[in-house]
């Protein structure tokens, strides 16, 4: 497998692919990371769906939720993005989201799905933190965000 190397930078290395996590009945959640590439492959519609009936963590940040739009997913689910109605226009492309349900926060979370804007990366970690249980009270929680900002 590739390594890949994000735009911050940072370099990645996968250690599977799309196809072979379908595979797996034990994955705990899926975190989409943003980013320019909007191509959606069947496997990719297939694991977010799996993930998200079996009410697993399904997340994603910055320009990520358009993968869940375009499953559905977020049909009747509040969500936040980076992108907007005009940035689909602008590049042309179809937009797979119910804006309706749109809410311009740092983080969502609905039910099993959390979404967030590129820049709250660190609201989107203690969300996911705390979908897991990992903060003993709401002020842990508090007290994990402003360390990291």
């Amino acid at each position: 497998m590739n390594n890949v190397k994000a735009l911050s930078g940072l370099i990645y290395t996968p250690v599977m692919t799309v196809k072979e996590a379908i595979e797996y009945d034990d994955i705990e959640g899926l975190i989409i990371p943003g980013g320019k590439n909007d191509e959606q492959r069947p496997e990719l519609t297939k694991l977010i769906n799996k993930t998200y009936k079996k009410g697993k963590l399904t997340a994603a940040i910055c320009a990520g939720p358009r993968f869940f739009a375009k499953t559905g997913i977020l049909e009747d689910k509040k969500f936040t993005t980076s992108l907007s109605p005009e940035y689909f226009v602008e590049q042309k492309k179809e937009d797979p989201f119910n804006w309706d349900n749109f809410i311009k926060q740092k983080v969502i979370r609905d039910g099993n799905i959390i979404t967030a804007p590129g820049v709250s990366f660190v609201d989107f970690t203690a969300e996911i933190m705390d979908f897991y249980k990992l903060f003993e009270d709401e002020a842990e929680k508090k007290d994990f965000g402003d360390t990291f900002k």
